[in-house]
């Protein structure tokens, strides 16, 4: 899915056309609040859905046993920490520089 979302907001950007960061932000606000009516329209039309979903969004434990299916979770979440410190710096805002920092 973030695939997905990524690619569109790069085309609808026009990133590859020379496309400016202020059109990719842009894009990329628009998108996220289409998807996220989106899920709201999903979410909203079912009771269950929405139970299940509240519980996701909450961070609920409900239902796990013991530390050994969160255990499993240690590897994604340690390499998911380490690609987040790799590419922070590259994706800060201030490296887009001191005028369009300031506008975002």
């Amino acid at each position: 899915g973030a695939v997905v979302a990524s690619g569109l907001v790069l085309l609808i950007s026009g990133r590859r056309g020379g496309g400016s960061p202020m059109r990719l932000v842009l894009a990329g606000a628009a998108l996220g609040a289409t998807f996220g009516g989106l899920t709201s329209v999903i979410v909203v039309n079912s009771a269950e859905t929405y139970d299940r979903f509240r519980f996701w969004v909450l961070g609920s434990l409900a239902g796990v046993e013991g530390f050994g299916e969160l255990g499993r979770l240690a590897p994604v979440l340690a390499l998911g920490f380490v690609v987040a410190l790799l590419v922070a710096r590259p994706l800060s805002a201030l490296a887009l520089g001191d005028d369009l920092a300031r506008s975002l």
